[in-house]
């Protein structure tokens, strides 16, 4: 599971120096021995939500790009760091939106 933070801020949280509650973007992921890091679920702790197809994935020169469809058809475009590992959602299109 990787946080959608940076690093620093799972090693602060414990020690009481946030001083504002963030809710974490997380997605969860398989390990793929062709494809390497797969996607499976993402969301929010209280609104995750399962992929139910791999639709497109490709690289940038910083960024690792997967297209998917969840379960409610949407379709979305999560985004990953390389250097942090944050994961980011940069497109969204709700289903039946053209």
């Amino acid at each position: 599971m990787v946080s959608g933070l940076p690093p620093i801020w799972d090693l602060l949280a414990p020690v009481g120096m946030l001083r504002f509650w963030v809710p974490l973007f997380t997605v969860e992921c398989e390990h793929d021995p062709e494809r390497g890091e797969i996607p499976v679920r993402f969301g929010w702790p209280d609104r995750m939500r399962r992929i139910a197809e791999l639709i497109d994935r490709w690289e940038g020169d910083e960024d690792i790009y997967f297209r998917v469809r969840t379960e409610d058809a949407s379709t979305y475009i999560l985004r990953r760091k390389r250097v942090s590992g944050v994961w980011q959602i940069h497109f969204f299109r709700r289903a039946g939106e053209s």
